[in-house]
């Protein structure tokens, strides 16, 4: 099932398989922002991760003296969301847990998303509630994928990231979504990010140290362009595998480490959360 709202600046379709964002257009001119799927590069398009980011070694984790099945960035993005609220400017879906969840992951919780248009810009919020009786430990994050290039006579290396503030930030290396360990200087300084395919030969760009809270992706040769703000979330990612799309990725959770151990409390970027309290994050996403 799908489910769109408009105002007079955008047009976004979500499905509830994953509470995932399939359309992100211009209402304008119907121009569509949001890459679509290819199974020849990648069959999503933004899908939540939740209750890890990454993976865990080997796809199991121990909690409690317990190991737990968990496929990489977790369970959310094949789950069947509930519609709770409509409006037309507004779309929440709800997911609770169940006996499938549990198997994988040993707490109640109730975990929302929410889609707000507001002008040129779509606001995307989470919400995870636990209502387990003990400390709840989780990870969550986004995975928009947008097209790039944008325009039928340009390719990837006609874009750049431009990043709000300058940076000195190191990325660090992926194999099989666990960190190696190995790190190297990606921005020295600079503001700008230019973009290529060769950039993505060695996975996805893991940033940790970032002092900018927003994103921008442009061409001098395109007027349109796509920015997304992420006030409070500590960890970005930047992926293409290399295709027609990148992906910006704002992250409460990072990959787990090879040979960091199976423990869940441990795992880098963790949160837990009270019995009975509320986490609620958002980040913005704006097209020219």
């Amino acid at each position: 099932m799908q489910n769109t709202i408009q105002n007079q600046s955008l047009k976004i379709t979500v499905k509830s398989m994953g509470a995932e964002l399939s359309s992100l257009r211009t209402a304008a001119d119907d121009f569509e922002y949001l890459w679509q799927p290819d199974p020849q590069y990648w069959s999503r398009q933004s899908p939540l991760l939740f209750p890890i980011v990454g993976r865990v070694e080997d796809d199991r984790y121990v909690l409690d003296g317990r190991e737990y099945p968990l496929e990489n960035h977790g369970f959310a993005k094949d789950s069947l969301f509930e519609l709770i609220e409509e409006r037309a400017d507004r779309l929440v879906y709800q997911l609770r847990s169940d006996e499938r969840t549990l198997e994988k992951y040993p707490y109640h919780f109730q975990l929302q998303v929410s889609y707000r248009l507001d002008g040129s810009e779509l606001i995307i919020g989470y919400a995870v509630k636990n209502t387990d009786a003990r400390t709840l430990w989780f990870s969550i994050g986004a995975h928009p994928a947008f097209r790039c290039p944008l325009g039928p006579e340009e390719t990837m290396n006609d874009y750049r990231l431009e990043f709000a503030e300058p940076e000195r930030v190191e990325r660090h290396f992926l194999k099989n979504n666990l960190f190696t360990g190995a790190t190297a200087l990606c921005l020295d300084g600079e503001k700008t990010l230019p973009l290529s395919y060769e950039l993505f030969q060695d996975g996805a760009l893991v940033f940790k140290d970032l002092r900018s809270k927003r994103v921008t992706l442009r061409s001098d040769r395109n007027p349109r362009s796509i920015s997304v703000a992420f006030e409070g979330f500590p960890f970005l990612g930047i992926w293409s595998p290399p295709g027609p799309f990148v992906c910006i990725e704002p992250w409460y959770g990072v990959h787990g480490t090879k040979d960091a151990g199976l423990s869940f409390q441990e795992k880098e970027g963790i949160r837990s959360l009270a019995a009975g309290a509320t986490f609620a994050c958002e980040y913005r996403i704006s097209v020219k």
